[in-house]
């Protein structure tokens, strides 16, 4: 799930937070974008090298204030990330460029913009279930569960399509909450409880009953149990530890919570501010660390023992921002990437600690068939994932938007182990 806005239709860009201290990690401090000034732009440009978001924001900046070169330079290092922009950002940042150069720069853009495909669909959701934005494999039925966004609804797959997973607290005791909006998921397969991020979203319906927190449904289905966060935040993703912890991200905020096991109430991990808009998370092959996709700044990584919220060390070019799920498999992290253009999964290698890493590949990247990739799950050697969420489609209240059309949601396989033992730096 994501918090985005329109950047001078360069790109969709989440707008950013206050600023917050950065005692206890390397984290730099988070300036409010939209506010900031040059030199701050530039500052944060500089301090998170691998987002391709802050550098569209400093070419913005300069745009605006008619310092073209300035802007040249930052589209210049956007596109040697692998960036691209769509026909009306190009026409923005036509100016900042002679007529003898754009046509290089476009024909980066082409390159970077070029479709790899891999994988196959594996399954659709129908139309009628609404927008679909999470997913996860539930060994114990052998299936895919998927959440949808404005059905407030997890769905399993039945013999006569779909069915709901799981009562929503209010069949069995009229004073119990009621599911929100469901985004992200994970299934603690020793324990037997699904857990689910419950939001409220533009397109939730009746926000007002919806219950905002974590959610966690038993191995038996009746049982319920309700975390709550603090009013004014929105969870997005899920994340299980080795250990059975629960990680819950927020995305207005950017704060970080666990539900430890036996806990009936969430402990706050990292505090609002801190990061920006916190989406996927993985816990590193050691166990020692959570790694965070913030959604405008890169990689973070949240010390267990230490507490300390560090940037994830990377020496090459891709962008490491835009990605809102992560996926690890051993020492592999799949990131799923939606929030820069073009969409792209990623393979990351990662070392043991998590602190680094040490290839990229890009597994699949601007699809002709895809709408919004999300979020997605592993199951073996296979990782599924939403390939269309539709945000866009749906308004208020989760009602159709004016010229949107219905349609069903593909869900998208990847053999994964075609990728392990690759060169670092793949394009």
């Amino acid at each position: 799930m994501k918090r985005i806005v329109p950047v001078l239709a360069l790109c969709a860009l989440w707008s950013g937070a206050a600023s917050a201290d950065t005692t206890g990690g390397n984290w730099p401090a988070i300036a409010q974008v939209e506010t900031a000034t040059t030199a701050e732009l530039r500052r944060m440009a500089t301090a998170f090298p691998h987002s391709g978001l802050m550098q569209l924001r400093v070419a913005q900046d300069a745009i605006t204030t008619d310092r073209m070169e300035y802007a040249e330079a930052a589209l210049w290092r956007y596109v040697a990330m692998g960036g691209t922009l769509t026909e009306a950002g190009q026409a923005v940042v036509r100016p900042a460029f002679s007529d003898d150069r754009w046509p290089l720069f476009t024909a980066r853009m082409t390159y970077n913009a070029a479709a790899r495909v891999a994988g196959e669909v594996a399954g659709t959701v129908p139309a009628n279930l609404g927008l679909i934005e999470g997913i996860v494999h539930v060994p114990t039925i052998g299936a895919n569960l998927v959440s949808s966004v404005t059905a407030r609804t997890v769905y399993a797959p039945s013999g006569r399509g779909w069915a709901p997973f799981s009562v929503t607290g209010s069949d069995t005791d009229p004073r119990s909450p009621e599911m929100g909006s469901p985004m992200g998921m994970a299934f603690d397969a020793e324990r037997g409880w699904l857990w689910v991020s419950s939001s409220v979203v533009d397109q939730t319906v009746e926000p007002d009953t919806a219950f905002v927190g974590m959610v966690g449904i038993s191995p038996d289905r009746q049982e319920i149990l309700w975390l709550p966060v603090e009013p004014g935040e929105q969870p997005g993703d899920v994340a299980l530890g080795p250990d059975g912890s629960a990680y819950l991200s927020d995305g207005a905020t950017g704060a970080i919570y666990v539900r430890r096991v036996g806990a009936v109430e969430l402990e706050r991990l990292v505090e609002p501010g801190r990061l920006g808009s916190a989406q996927g998370m993985a816990v590193a092959p050691d166990g020692s660390a959570l790694l965070i996709s913030d959604y405008g700044y890169g990689l973070a990584r949240f010390d267990f023992e230490t507490g300390a919220l560090d940037q994830v060390a990377y020496d090459g070019p891709h962008m490491l921002d835009g990605i809102d799920g992560l996926v690890r498999r051993g020492n592999a992290v799949f990131a799923i990437r939606n929030g820069v253009r073009p969409h792209a999964i990623l393979r990351l290698s990662i070392n043991d600690s998590g602190d680094r890493v040490t290839a990229v590949e890009v597994v699949e990247r601007a699809n002709p068939v895809w709408g919004e990739p999300t979020l997605g799950t592993i199951s073996g050697n296979s990782l599924y994932y939403i390939a269309d969420a539709r945000w866009g489609d749906f308004g208020d209240d989760g009602t159709l938007s004016e010229g949107a059309v219905a349609r069903p949601t593909a869900i998208r396989v990847i053999d994964v182990s075609q990728f392990e033992n690759q060169p670092d730096f793949r394009r």
